[in-house]
């Protein structure tokens, strides 16, 4: 017998008293149960407010004017739905007393709020939509991204030659930031690629320093022609409106900041276009300019229905696409480009599991090893632009 068979089947406490399962085999049993119950179908996401009709029958007046009050439909209803959560409600407890906790935690979740998505649970194609993210020069970009997120302006500044605040020296001296002398490289190859960048920063230096650095950076870093900050994503006159309107993405969500809160990483860096295909999005770049792009193919749900509202993009190696895929395979790119996948994180429902923390650029920042610059993962906040 199917170890993960049918409630009333699963772990009986007298054949299997001491068996319990690790997390990756507690969500296989979840999934599999789940995926041919009937109440979780009805109940999934509703445990959480008034599913079960106790409201009306404490106020009559909720019903609608058009629809009659009925004692008897509404209780007929509520015995039918108690039944529904009876079953799932038994299971829960059933996990709990197993001490399947990560099983437990994921149902309780995916019952009370409509949007969990539980862990390697992939939605059916018709309740998900397709996505594009788009990078002009992914190369020259991602190592912008990672210059960004590997380094304190403070390290950047030793990097320079510019460090004159004690304080800021005491804190490279005490160890307490990295000066991560070994990826002077970068420092030196952002500056090349980036002369805006590299001239903004020489005038915060011959200020004094005195005043944030932001104020002399420049406000939009974009690599094409003209002066418009979309001027890339539309390289030649009467491109196709495909890729009208897209959503921007910045490094930070206020900015990486040194230890005096000067910020750098507001910059649009890339593009989300909710709806569209990689196809499309390809088709609307002139064949002869599609080498100097990255696009990374999504088909995540339909409720996220605005991206801007609590979720952000993981960048992260193609070495952690198998991973990501089967732990969040509906939040996951089907593609891998430039040696990165992607991945959509944020508002999963209470508990977000999504925001692994190979994504806090403090990790990086503060540990005692240097990190290993190919597999750095990177993690970009949707800004307005």
């Amino acid at each position: 017998m199917n170890k993960y068979g049918a409630l009333g089947k699963l772990f009986s406490e007298k054949i299997l008293p001491e068996m319990k399962l690790n997390a990756d085999e507690q969500l296989t049993m979840l999934r599999e149960y789940l995926s041919t119950s009937e109440p979780f179908r009805h109940c999934r996401g509703k445990l959480g407010g008034d599913w079960l009709g106790i409201g009306i029958l404490a106020d009559p007046q909720l019903n609608a004017p058009e629809k009659p009050f009925s004692p008897t439909k509404v209780l007929d209803t509520l015995k039918w739905r108690t039944g529904q959560a009876r079953v799932l409600i038994n299971y829960l407890a059933k996990l709990r007393r197993d001490g399947h906790d990560v099983a437990y935690q994921e149902l309780r979740f995916a019952l009370a709020e409509e949007r969990f998505v539980i862990t390697g649970e992939e939605l059916p194609l018709d309740k998900r939509q397709p996505g594009a993210l788009l990078m002009y020069q992914p190369k020259r970009t991602l190592d912008l991204i990672r210059w960004l997120q590997l380094l304190n302006p403070i390290a950047i500044d030793n990097h320079l030659g510019k460090l004159t605040y004690p304080y800021d020296i005491k804190l490279l001296e005490d160890g307490i930031e990295k000066p991560r002398m070994s990826l002077k490289w970068l420092t030196e190859k952002v500056m090349a690629d980036n002369p805006s960048i590299q001239e903004g920063l020489e005038k915060f230096y011959d200020s004094g320093m005195r005043n944030h650095r932001g104020n002399f950076l420049p406000s939009s870093i974009v690599w094409g022609e003209g002066n418009k900050s979309d001027s890339w994503i539309s390289p030649t006159k009467g491109s196709s409106a495909v890729l009208c309107d897209p959503l921007w993405l910045r490094v930070a969500n206020r900015g990486l900041s040194g230890s005096s809160g000067d910020i750098l990483g507001n910059w649009g860096v890339a593009c989300f276009f909710p709806g569209k295909t990689q196809a499309e999005i390809l088709g609307a770049i002139p064949r002869d300019r599609q080498s100097e792009v990255a696009v990374w193919q999504f088909n995540y749900p339909l409720f996220v229905n605005n991206p801007t509202h609590g979720y952000s993009i993981g960048l992260f190696p193609e070495s952690e696409h198998e991973t990501f895929r089967k732990s969040l395979p509906t939040y996951t790119s089907s593609t891998i480009t430039n040696g990165f996948g992607a991945v959509i994180l944020g508002q999963r429902g209470p508990s977000d599991r999504a925001e692994h923390p190979m994504f806090d650029y403090r990790l990086h920042r503060h540990s005692s090893e240097e990190p290993d610059f190919d597999k750095v993962a990177m993690k970009l906040h949707f800004t307005w632009r």
